[in-house]
C-alpha cells in the first residue's frame, strides 16, 4: 500500500542526490493508489517538470496528461476537505479548477500542441458538467472556463461546445462580456509554465 511518508522519502532523496531517480514502477504505483491525498503529493511531483525527468524509465508526456486529468476529475467531483486543510495535499474542488486552467494553458502552448490531451481535459469538463450538481457546475464555469475563455484562441478550442444544447449554456456564461486589453493572452511555445506564471497568468 502506498503512503504519503514512503513517497516524501523517497521525492526527498532527490533534493540532496543529485544521481538519485524514481523508478517508473514507484511512480505508477502511486498512480493506481485509491487515497486522494496520496494522489495529489504525486501531482505536486510530477507538475515540475525536472521532477517527471529524473523518473527512469522515462514517463511518457500522455500519461502525465492522462494521470492530471483523472485526478483532477475526482477533485472536483469529491471536493475533498481535509481536517488539517494546511497538510492537505490533494486540491479543493476550486483548487483543481484552477490546475485545469493551469494544465490546458501549458497543453497549449507547447508546440505541438498535445491535442489529444486538450480533448481529454475538454472531455473530462464535459462529462463532469453534465452529471454535476450546480455547485460543481458553478465552479466548472467561473473558476476554469472564465479564466480559459479569457483567450480567443482557447474558446475557439471548445466552439464545438456551442452545438451542443447543455454545454452552450455553460459556455455563453463563461465567455467574457468584452474582449479586455489586458485578458489572458496565450502565445504557443515550448517552454514550461514558471512557478511565477503559475499564479500570474493574465499578462
Amino acid at each position: 500500500m502506498m503512503t504519503i511518508e514512503r513517497m516524501d522519502a523517497t521525492f526527498e532523496t532527490l533534493k540532496w542526490d543529485e544521481d538519485a531517480f524514481v523508478s517508473l514502477d514507484f511512480v505508477r504505483a502511486c498512480m493506481d493508489a485509491g487515497d486522494l491525498e496520496v494522489l495529489g503529493t504525486l501531482h505536486q511531483f510530477l507538475t515540475e517538470e525536472r521532477n517527471a525527468a529524473r523518473v527512469v524509465p522515462p514517463l511518457a508526456r500522455e500519461e502525465i496528461a492522462a494521470f492530471a486529468s483523472r485526478y483532477l476529475a475526482r477533485c472536483l467531483r469529491e471536493d475533498p476537505v481535509a481536517i488539517d486543510f494546511i497538510a492537505q495535499r490533494s486540491c479543493t474542488r476550486y483548487g483543481a479548477a484552477w490546475e485545469v486552467v493551469r494544465w490546458y494553458v501549458r497543453l497549449f502552448k507547447a508546440m505541438p500542441p498535445d491535442e489529444e490531451a486538450l480533448a481529454g481535459l475538454r472531455a473530462m469538463l464535459a462529462g463532469l458538467y453534465r452529471e454535476g450538481d450546480d455547485r460543481l457546475r458553478a465552479a466548472i464555469a467561473t473558476a476554469a472556463l472564465s479564466h480559459l475563455f479569457a483567450s480567443p484562441a482557447i474558446r475557439e478550442s471548445f466552439a464545438a461546445w456551442l452545438d451542443d444544447p447543455v454545454l452552450r449554456e455553460t459556455y455563453a456564461a463563461a465567455k467574457p462580456a468584452s474582449a479586455a486589453p489586458n485578458g489572458l493572452r496565450v502565445k504557443r511555445s515550448a517552454q514550461p509554465l514558471t512557478k511565477k506564471s503559475r499564479t500570474a497568468i493574465r499578462t
